[in-house]
């Protein structure tokens, strides 16, 4: 057998330093996974056994953080769908962070209710925790919505393997059923093991899409293998979810324009209600808090049904403060809308007209002072 040509020798080479890359890429993903994964362990009085579960920091600023995790990790197994958690019934928690770097946080009850701030979801099994974190981790998880029909399945998921002992387990999988903004929960094949309840669900570009929940036979999965278990978790890119993260996180920890997008239609369509039923205040905070989250106009947003309409925040704040007599701050903000072209390819402009120009003849003949 004759040697390998000098070009194929070449050829091999370079295939080798290509699968070497994209191993190195893969194991610095994957550490970058771990780093934002925690560990949490909760011990119950009255002899209630402990909850071993995961969580993911989504937010540091400051000396505090934001853990999302499951609710059933603080408050226990329950045959209901919802749990309320019960600090007295809380004898310790800890909550460790990947290759330590930051001391486990140990707390006994009385000072769960100093140091930790529970936001829950009632009646979702998803939990908000707010802590002090002076040490800087080296990253936080940023949230995305699940990959549509076309884009790539393959997920991550992270959590303590309880019967094996191991923490940081890391098990590879891909999404299963259809996928959708709109859906509240995401099934897929990796593995899920006591422990990966609150843990994370990473898609393939290593974003935060989900919060595993606990696993289910394929009998109740769409799509799913009859015999074969498949982890359920808690879709984040849902609307109603990420209104509620955007309440109590603060805002620079959205970073995806696709969060945003979700956060300033679901405003909107507060603001559109408020609208028609002429409550002006309520629709000036609305309309403002959806420019503030995506200040671009345009694009079409679905109220229900098989109603939609065109996303115009600052010509509808304009509309809700010309109500309210606020003339001035109404003209601004519809300049604003005219300078971003999109009112004016709708059929509302010429409402905006007739009304700025209102707004102008009450203003002269406001007396000065």
């Amino acid at each position: 057998m004759s040697a390998p040509t000098l070009p194929a020798r070449l050829t091999a080479i370079a295939l080798a330093l290509v699968a070497a890359a994209a191993t190195a890429q893969d194991r610095r993903l994957s550490e970058g996974l771990k780093e934002k994964t925690v560990m949490i362990t909760v011990s119950f009085t009255k002899g209630q056994p402990p909850e071993v579960g995961s969580g993911v920091v989504i937010c540091q600023q400051d000396d505090h953080a934001w853990i999302l995790t499951a609710n059933h990790v603080f408050a226990g197994k329950s045959e209901e769908a919802w749990k309320q958690i019960r600090l007295s019934t809380i004898e310790s928690a800890t909550i460790s962070f990947y290759r330590n770097f930051t001391a486990p946080l140990t707390l006994a009850s009385a000072e769960l209710r100093k140091q930790i701030t529970f936001y829950t979801f009632k009646p979702e099994d998803l939990l908000l925790l707010s802590l002090p974190l002076p040490q800087r981790l080296p990253s936080t998880a940023s949230l995305a919505s699940p990959p549509n029909d076309q884009e790539d399945a393959t997920i991550s998921t992270l959590g303590y393997w309880k019967d094996r002992g191991l923490s940081w387990e890391q098990q590879a999988g891909a999404l299963v059923g259809e996928r959708s903004t709109s859906s509240k929960y995401l099934y897929h094949d990796g593995e899920v093991h006591e422990g990966f309840s609150g843990g994370p669900v990473f898609n393939a570009a290593g974003q935060l899409i989900a919060i595993n929940l606990q696993r289910v036979p394929g009998e109740r999965v769409p799509g799913g293998a009859a015999g074969q278990w498949y982890g359920l978790a808690q879709a984040l890119g849902h609307a109603e979810v990420l209104s509620v993260i955007d309440k109590w996180v603060p805002a620079k920890c959205l970073r995806s324009a696709g969060q945003l997008s979700e956060l300033a239609h679901l405003t909107y369509r507060k603001g559109m209600r408020a609208i028609s039923t002429r409550r002006w205040p309520q629709a000036e905070e609305l309309m403002r808090r959806a420019a503030e989250q995506q200040p671009l106009e345009g694009g079409s947003v679905h109220l229900e049904g098989m109603r939609y309409t065109q996303y115009l925040p600052l010509y509808h704040l304009g509309l809700a403060l010309y109500r309210q007599g606020k003339y001035s701050e109404a003209i601004r903000q519809w300049e604003v809308s005219e300078a971003q072209g999109e009112i004016q390819q709708d059929k509302r402009y010429s409402t905006l007209e007739r009304l700025r120009q209102k707004a102008y003849d009450r203003l002269r003949r406001t007396p000065a002072g």
